[in-house]
């Protein structure tokens, strides 16, 4: 497989091409995708990470944002968002966005830190394949198979869900229904068999969000530290040594 490269850049910095590169990939593994939705998520993230192949093209790329800090049970919690989110077929199985992400994240983490706040990836999971980047990097997250989400965590799921999504949150399911027109993942690109779902993870998943065929995400959390990434996240992150 080709070394895929990774840039954090700003969206801002963005130009009319890479976005318009940005745009076709989400085409090409996604149905009813509107140029307008795209514009929308696109413009509210502050970072994107891009992935290149040795002919410099766009092969794959992840938005983020930060969440305003909250207070909840007395302590202070912000979280990083991931939006629109997708690698070129051809690439699948490689991990550089996720590195690239990992040392994203770790840096926000060292900073909120030092004034006493948590940081949490807040993700959602229309697909098997991203929610399944939970048990593979974290020890902890939620919602989970093996263990009931907690109250504090459960509280973080839901304020971050409401304050990001409003009534489109459903606290009770832990799932988003939009209202307006959503993408929704391609046939071929994370479909489901019965060979999957022996996964017990992949079979948690469809049965907290039975509609992700129709664009329902699922609302996840994963603590971002050092001590929840699991030894091979971290091996990833920052090599070998």
């Amino acid at each position: 497989m080709v070394q895929l490269r990774s840039y954090v850049v700003e969206v801002k910095d963005l130009s009319v091409a890479e976005k318009e590169q940005m745009f076709k990939l989400m085409v090409d593994h996604f149905a009813g995708v509107a140029r307008e939705n795209f514009e929308r998520d696109l413009s509210e993230k502050q970072w994107a990470i891009i992935l290149r192949g040795r002919d410099y093209q766009i092969k794959g790329f992840s938005t983020y944002m930060l969440l305003d800090e909250r207070v909840i049970d007395g302590c202070n919690v912000a979280a990083i968002f991931s939006g629109d989110t997708i690698i070129d077929r051809n690439y699948w199985g490689c991990w550089e966005l996720f590195k690239a992400f990992g040392k994203l994240s770790l840096s926000l983490c060292y900073e909120y830190k030092k004034n006493n706040v948590s940081l949490y990836w807040f993700l959602i999971s229309m697909g098997y394949k991203t929610y399944r980047l939970l048990p593979v990097f974290f020890k902890e997250f939620y919602p989970r198979c093996n263990k009931k989400t907690p109250v504090f965590e459960k509280k973080i799921i839901d304020t971050f869900g409401h304050y990001k999504f409003s009534s489109e949150y459903n606290s009770r399911t832990g799932v988003i229904h939009f209202l307006r027109e959503r993408d929704r993942l391609r046939e071929g690109v994370a479909d489901i068999t019965r060979e999957r779902l022996k996964n017990k993870h992949v079979d948690f998943f469809c049965r907290k969000n039975p509609l992700h065929k129709h664009g329902d995400e699922l609302a996840c959390i994963a603590k971002f530290s050092e001590d929840n990434l699991r030894p091979s996240a971290l091996r990833m992150i920052f090599g070998a040594a």
